[in-house]
């Protein structure tokens, strides 16, 4: 079977699509060439690293990352000696479509995390932190990035200094292909058996295993529409690099039924998600008119979208549940707890389906439906989240990207315009220390600003009044926050943000009762906000 471009496999795509330049094409050869060296009986591990210390003249420290890297690609096992895998034997036999998928998959991964991360232009040193703080690396200086950078630049992928990265056209176009990847998924292992094994296509690689997800973190994260995102990417569509062509394919999918979205509320309930009764009136079922109503079994939300997805087993489906956590989750799922599950899933080994209470019919969950949720840490820790369904669940956490605001601050035509970054780094920091890290701002309250004046308006209407929420109209904390303090003479004093006055205490107190006590208000629009002990060092 063959996609849309003539494809036949996901590795004859992604080798299609990767424009890999010679030096880590000779990389490869150089891998091929350590996997010949091991015998079908196994090499000890001491004498293989000598010849490839060599025969490539590198360091011994370079030569066990090499070993590390193979053995992560699941071409080799180390033990005592080290063994070929099954995989790596058909490579060397000629069969490299299995092996070329796992060696290169690590590095198309690093690829299109690090296209997508440009598509915002960055430094070399801004990668270098996200990369070591995405996949806990051990690198202390960008170096690594950076040489990346260069076969990056010269497979015309990218362009720019170390100082800022920009993404080219061709880099656009093989991010976009390479969406169709799902990211996280890792071709398994060749099996031992006899005969070749056909590698699967981009959507069945989507729909091989079924995956349940909550993103979660803070407000203005950008969760909501990441979702949209991972449904167009698990139903094994390409994921349009503009947010408008992203959410066509995202509504063409929901006219055709392979996405729905729900968003869970106190009042949701079993009935409501999965099957209940609901009352009707009308004739009886002969025909017969009828008065009064009686009720019927009404399929919920979950059990209408499994059933699609049940009867067209060749397409991925994606089930969204916004604000997951705002409703009483036993409740509402009820026996689901158990059929969510991926391996109770409909075909697979530990099938298993139940009775429901309404209908009377068997029901199970398809394998091929997917579920996508969200979650405000800011309204319910994730700790209070039933632990049957945190099992069930993977979770992925969204925080705050400060620095996607310097983009937006190099399309404002002010002639000094604001350090935004800057800004929500602050107000985070000090969110951070008078609350907690779930509490705070999410960069996408300032992504649409385009003047100082719009994030004056987004400060008074949204994210003061959210400061004034969280710590239940404290306004000290609220105008340490914004980095005002109160006057410490007794006299009135304006900040930044807010205006402090002295309220005189009324009469009848003795001067040892009296406490200083401050009226807050934040300034008129005429009067503005001044931003200097959010940008001051």
């Amino acid at each position: 079977m063959t996609d849309e471009d003539g494809y036949e496999s996901w590795s004859e795509r992604a080798l299609a699509v990767q424009p890999l330049p010679g030096g880590y094409l000779a990389y490869l050869d150089s891998l091929r060439e350590i996997c010949g060296q091991v015998p079908p009986s196994g090499l000890p591990f001491s004498r293989l690293v000598r010849w490839m210390q060599d025969r490539f003249s590198v360091t011994e420290n370079r030569t066990k990352g090499n070993l590390q890297f193979l053995t992560r690609a699941g071409l080799i096992r180390i033990g005592d000696d080290v063994s070929l895998e099954q995989v790596a034997r058909q490579w060397l036999d000629g069969g490299e479509d299995m092996a070329l998928i796992a060696v290169m998959h690590r590095h198309i991964r690093f690829v299109g995390e690090m296209l997508q991360e440009i598509r915002e232009p960055k430094s070399v040193e801004q990668l270098w932190r996200i990369a070591v703080d995405r996949y806990s690396l051990t690198w202390k200086k960008p170096t690594q990035v950076n040489n990346r950078r260069g076969w990056l630049a010269s497979a015309k992928l990218i362009e720019g200094s170390s100082e800022e990265l920009r993404l080219l056209p061709d880099g656009e176009r093989l991010l976009g292909q390479l969406d169709v990847f799902e990211p996280s998924s890792r071709p398994e292992k060749q099996t031992k058996g006899p005969g070749p094994r056909q590698t699967p296509d981009a959507s069945e690689i989507v729909a091989k295993k079924a995956k349940n997800l909550v993103l979660y973190g803070p407000p203005g994260t950008g969760k909501t529409y990441s979702t949209a995102k991972e449904a167009v990417r698990l139903c094994g569509k390409r994921v349009p690099a503009n947010r408008g062509d992203l959410m066509d394919e995202y509504n063409r999918l929901r006219s055709e039924g392979r996405i729905e979205f729900v968003t869970f509320h106190q009042s949701m309930s079993y009935e409501d998600f999965v099957e209940g009764r609901q009352p009707v009136t009308g004739s009886d079922g002969d025909n017969t008119p009828s008065g009064g109503f009686r009720l019927e079994t009404v399929p919920g939300i979950f059990r209408r979208i499994a059933t699609r997805a049940d009867q067209n087993k060749n397409e991925s489906f994606v089930l969204i549940i916004d604000e997951i956590n705002r409703a009483n989750i036993s409740k509402v799922l009820g026996e689901l707890i158990t059929l969510l599950e991926p391996d109770k899933r409909l075909g697979e080994q530990n099938e298993l389906r139940v009775r429901l209470p309404y209908s009377g019919h068997e029901f199970g969950v398809p394998k091929n439906l997917h579920i996508v949720a969200t979650m405000n840490s800011a309204d319910r820790s994730i700790a209070l989240l039933d632990t049957a369904l945190r099992r069930r669940f993977g979770f992925r956490e969204m925080e705050p990207r400060a620095d996607l605001l310097q983009t937006v601050v190099k399309k404002w035509k002010d002639s000094d315009p604001l350090d935004l970054e800057k800004v929500l780094n602050t107000l985070n920091e000090r969110i951070e220390y008078h609350y907690d890290r779930e509490h705070r701002i999410g960069h996408a309250y300032f992504m649409k600003c385009t003047s100082k004046a719009d994030v004056d308006a987004v400060m008074r209407d949204e994210v003061i009044p959210l400061l004034a929420e969280y710590f239940f109209e404290d306004w000290g904390k609220v105008a340490s926050v914004l980095g005002d303090e109160p006057p410490s003479d007794g006299k009135a004093k304006e900040g930044g943000f807010l205006k402090c006055s002295v309220l005189t205490p009324p009469s009848g107190f003795g001067q040892d009762e009296i406490q200083a006590r401050f009226r807050w208000q934040v300034r008129s629009e005429k009067e503005g906000f001044h931003y200097t002990n959010l940008t001051s060092k």
